[in-house]
């Protein structure tokens, strides 16, 4: 009994340092977009906002995948989370001292992805080996379910924080959770259930990951519309912000409610 108290209090504080920390991302990630959209009303600006989020993300998380199997995961987690957190020190100190340039911007939420691609994977490849597997299913329907009652209350947040303070402060958010989330981790003990060695280049685990998923039908095709869905939605996704703009007015509540009921 004292064994199985001991691994769901750490999945426990594990799981609330990861949801503070997607919490405060998500806040400082939707009011970039917002913040964009109602500044300049410009599908060009939006569209390069898009790609900053999500293309440096796609593809570290492609390498990423393989250092976590390498290294020590709750070290690449809590470095992942630090260098999120300082990217968005910069942009505090930048808006607090007057700079409020757009490529700036567009060049924070890119560190901000580069950040998130290294610390999902990490996350994500974690659960199985601190969690019995017994317990698995369970823990991940518990932790998806977390994942996304924050992922509506962060626009909530988000919007309140930026129209009522500005932006500035919108990056506050995402330190503190940072801070939090990371200290969290530094105290937590986490004891592998199983251990991965090496035995070749990053390269070539990356081959052989990419072969082995082509190689099972079932990845293969949900892989596939996986992707395609995200093709398809995405646009819609984050365009809709400019078309509330643009036909409804450039209030914040107005885009924060087309966020949360998405």
């Amino acid at each position: 009994m004292k064994g199985q108290a001991n691994w769901q209090k750490q999945i426990a504080w594990f799981m609330i340092s990861q949801n503070l920390s997607i919490f405060g991302s998500s806040v400082v990630g939707f009011s970039i977009i917002w913040y964009i959209t109602v500044t300049t009303s410009s599908g060009f600006w939006i569209t390069i906002s898009t790609l900053a989020t999500l293309v440096p993300q796609v593809l570290v998380s492609l390498w990423a995948g393989v250092f976590a199997d390498r290294y020590n995961k709750k070290t690449i987690i809590m470095l992942a989370d630090g260098f999120t957190a300082l990217a968005t020190l910069l942009a505090f100190v930048a808006f607090h001292c007057g700079y409020e340039s757009l490529p700036f911007l567009i060049f924070i939420a890119c560190l901000r992805s580069i950040g998130g691609g290294f610390q999902a994977p990490a996350v994500n490849s974690l659960y199985p080996e601190i969690v019995p597997r017994e317990h698995l299913v369970r823990v991940n329907g518990i932790n998806q379910m977390a994942n996304n009652v924050l992922l509506l209350l962060s626009p909530a947040a988000g919007g309140a924080i930026l129209g009522l303070f500005g932006m500035k402060w919108t990056f506050l958010v995402d330190l503190i959770t940072a801070a939090i989330a990371i200290g969290i981790m530094f105290r937590l003990k986490i004891v592998k259930s199983m251990a991965t060695k090496a035995t070749g280049s990053v390269m070539a685990e990356l081959r052989e990951g990419v072969r082995y998923t082509w190689g099972q039908p079932l990845l293969r095709v949900m892989l596939f519309c996986y992707a395609v869905t995200f093709i398809l939605i995405t646009p819609a996704a984050f365009l809709s912000p400019l078309m509330v703009v643009r036909n409804f007015g450039s209030e914040v509540w107005k885009v924060t409610a087309n966020e949360m009921v998405w």
